[in-house]
């Protein structure tokens, strides 16, 4: 077994794992089903729904292109815990915003109930107008949400318990328990150890290293026009493992690659008394894609430069493979100077040599809409991603 097989093994939760080859292949056709039935790329022009959901200064092409990532890596991280999104027959997306995850799941059977809910009502408001999928409703900051017991067979939450403090997560958590039926997911962001180890200075991380858990008041634009309780929280894996899973058995803890600065913990309902569990953790760089953007379009026989950058927080150099189509098409080294990316992650001091690029050739691929990604060479999840269209 070559050693990507043997990584794609240790992540793998199902009974046999797939090679490395049907596993991109798998959530290629997955993406592009997606892609296909999609009947427009409408992004929020309100600024402020822009901000809500891709942060301060967020443009329509990032609210794009962060919500397929995020799918594309909801889609793969499921794979690896031997599920696929359209057997769900109930999901929820919990803290929807303006439809920047949900609105790539139109693929899904029209038997499945696809829900969102936010705090927001212009937001929801927003979805109900341009999203043609799924059921949206505004909801209060604490819970009970309007739904039964029992109700869902998968949740997501991407950047909710990121903004709250113990009481409100606990409370959610306890909702969140009763909503999903026995043997149901739960996929929750984090702001992991590792940005916390960056973002705090020395007093807040001692108290973070104490207690696995920090909130604080944020800083700069992020969450200015939210509610006054919605701020910063940080979270350790240990602190996961003993608070959260009361009801739920932690299957993955994957830190950052398509969540970016967040890690993401995906738990399953079960309510049999058992010792909790520790299952490895999936360390992903982190990595971004500069072009090719969203929706670009190429013409066959012409080339394409694949650049951005990419570096792990424990990694000096990553190794990365171009991937279109679920085929490899494509490697580089993130070595190029960034001082950008340098300025952006100075707790890193290889994030100013992550840079990439890389020249394609376009001769072989057939026209239509295609997904193109990047993945480590030590794993086949997307760690960002993008969509194109060959004229022809």
């Amino acid at each position: 077994m070559n050693r990507q097989s043997s990584i794609l093994s240790r992540q793998w939760t199902g009974p046999q794992p797939p090679d490395e080859a049907a596993f991109r292949k798998g959530l290629a056709a997955e993406c592009l089903r997606s892609l296909r039935t999609q009947t427009g790329a409408t992004s929020p022009t309100d600024s402020g729904l822009l901000q809500q959901v891709v942060g301060a200064g967020g443009t329509a092409a990032g609210y794009l292109y962060g919500g397929w990532t995020t799918s594309v890596g909801l889609r793969a991280i499921l794979r690896l815990v031997n599920h696929e999104l359209g057997e769900f027959g109930a999901i929820l997306d919990w803290g929807c915003g303006s439809a920047r995850t949900i609105r790539w799941f139109s693929d899904l059977p029209a038997t499945t109930a696809l829900h969102g809910v936010d705090i927001n009502p212009a937001a929801i408001a927003w979805c109900r107008e341009h999203c043609r999928i799924g059921t949206f409703q505004h909801t209060a900051p604490l819970p009970p949400l309007p739904f039964a017991t029992g109700s869902f067979d998968l949740v997501y939450g991407i950047s909710v318990l990121t903004h709250l403090d113990e009481t409100f997560q606990d409370a959610w958590l306890d909702e969140l328990r009763r909503l999903v039926a026995p043997g149901g997911l739960v996929m929750l962001s984090i702001h992991g150890e590792g940005i916390a180890r960056q973002a705090l200075p020395g007093p807040h991380l001692q108290k973070f290293d104490t207690h696995g858990f920090l909130f604080e008041q944020a800083t700069g634009p992020t969450v200015e026009l939210l509610p006054a309780f919605y701020q910063v929280a940080y979270h350790s894996r240990g602190y996961v493992e003993q608070r959260w899973c009361r009801g739920f058995r932690l299957l993955l803890f994957v830190n950052h690659g398509p969540l970016y600065r967040q890690s993401l913990v995906v738990m399953q309902r079960d309510d049999t008394p058992a010792p909790v569990a520790r299952p490895e953790p999936i360390d992903l760089p982190m990595a971004s894609l500069d072009f090719p953007e969203v929706s670009h379009s190429c013409a066959p026989g012409s080339a394409l430069e694949a650049r951005g950058w990419c570096f792990g927080p424990q990694q000096r150099k990553v190794d990365l493979r171009l991937v279109l189509d679920g085929d490899v098409v494509g490697t580089c080294a993130a070595i190029e100077p960034r001082p950008d990316v340098g300025q952006a992650f100075a707790a890193y001091p290889h994030a100013a040599r992550s840079g990439f690029s890389s020249r394609l050739s376009t001769d072989t691929w057939r026209p239509g809409l295609r997904v193109f990604w990047i993945e480590s060479d030590a794993s086949p999840i997307p760690l960002a991603a993008t969509y194109l269209r060959v004229d022809g």
